[in-house]
């Protein structure tokens, strides 16, 4: 399957990683010392993505559908199977997007640079940095549910889920037998013709 966003296969060409500690600091009098406290709560990681494509048009290019993306503020699901770095459906925004083109001999490449961060902290010594997870799902047209992947670490305690668009009287919820320590589930009553957007907010 190789490595996909958004369900959207991806031509890998590098493929980089930072992390962004989470932390706090403070002064603090101890056994009648002047002392430095800090307090780790876990890391936030960002992907730096290159990839290409060939021939390929504007209004069809992966740069211009992750560009709008980005300019929604939509969450999408980075995966990949590959051995030196699997990655199994992390949610992420999409932060940057830069593009080169080139015409080597008719050839008409497209190199473009995808910067992701996740949408949820990795839980170090503090756990999840205040024990909230927030972000937006989406049940594509003619299914009634969508799994949403967290990082937690725990199970939600609760789960606060609001359609982004006015659903006309059918019910939706995240029903608890779908909680687990990695992800849960939005369903609806009945499938609907159009996708359905939801913004959720799950506290330990």
């Amino acid at each position: 399957m190789g490595t996909t966003l958004d369900g959207k296969a991806l031509t890998v060409t590098k493929w980089g990683e930072g992390v962004a500690v989470q932390s706090s600091q403070w002064d603090a009098w101890v056994t009648s010392a002047y002392s430095r406290k800090v307090k780790v709560y876990g890391i936030i990681r960002t992907y730096i993505i290159d990839s290409v494509e060939q021939d390929v048009t504007w209004p069809n290019s992966l740069a211009n559908y992750f560009e709008t993306v980005a300019a929604n503020g939509n969450t999408v699901l980075l995966y990949s199977d590959q051995p030196v770095r699997p990655v199994n459906n992390v949610p992420v925004y999409v932060l940057d997007v830069a593009y080169t083109l080139e015409n080597l001999g008719g050839q008409n490449i497209r190199k473009f640079t995808l910067t992701l961060q996740e949408v949820s902290y990795s839980a170090g010594g503090g756990g999840a940095v205040s024990g909230i997870c927030c972000g937006s799902a989406t049940i594509l047209a003619g299914s009634t549910s969508v799994i949403v992947p967290h990082l937690l670490g725990s199970t939600p305690s609760a789960i606060v889920v609001s359609p982004q668009n006015d659903l006309r009287g059918f019910s939706f919820w995240a029903p608890l037998a779908s909680r687990s320590p990695t992800q849960f589930t939005i369903a609806v009553g009945s499938s609907f013709l159009a996708d359905v957007a939801f913004d959720y907010v799950a506290v330990l």
